[in-house]
């Protein structure tokens, strides 16, 4: 396992940005594209032997069409399943996002405990990203890590303590 974690690995620095800006180009939306790489990198890492058997120099080829194909299936599902324009509802919409209405419900010291469960990388992605509203660019250059790197990482990092917070029994994705 720790072999096809090295090469899903570098196929991840090296193909990233390019997949990203291919899932971006069709889907119009960040959070989406962003969806749809995740979802390649899953199914690459559930069958690596399916790209390991690929020549380096059709890597990216086949990766583009990857993702192209993840993001028009991903169009076809949300057609058949629009979602309901919420701001028809008008007076259902609260003044607080649920976010805020979330940490609420949440001390400081449960954070800090959940936060201190985090591995050094994680808790200082968490605490640049959400405590000081660093952009991802800032991040890079604090932590030395490359640019592109930052989005997922800090996607990966509050996944963590989310599982972290829920595990302690509360319920509210923040």
């Amino acid at each position: 396992m720790p072999e096809n974690y090295d090469f899903i690995n570098k196929l991840f620095e090296k193909y990233e940005q390019m997949m990203y800006d291919v899932a971006l180009n069709i889907l119009q939306n960040r959070y989406d594209a962003e969806d749809v790489v995740q979802d390649a990198f899953s199914r690459l890492i559930n069958n690596p032997k399916v790209i390991s058997d690929i020549p380096d120099n059709e890597k990216r080829f086949y990766l583009a069409v990857m993702v192209k194909h993840i993001s028009l299936n991903y169009i076809k599902k949300k057609k058949s399943h629009p979602l309901e324009n919420i701001d028809e509802y008008g007076e259902l919409t609260s003044k607080y996002s649920v976010e805020e209405t979330a940490l609420e419900n949440i001390t400081i010291e449960e954070i800090s405990q959940a936060l201190s469960e985090l591995s050094a990388l994680d808790y200082s992605l968490m605490y640049l990203y959400v405590i000081m509203k660093m952009r991802p660019s800032e991040i890079a250059k604090e932590l030395k890590i490359p640019e592109k790197n930052i989005r997922s990482q800090v996607r990966y990092a509050k996944k963590r303590l989310i599982k972290i917070l829920k595990r302690r029994g509360f319920d509210y994705d923040v």
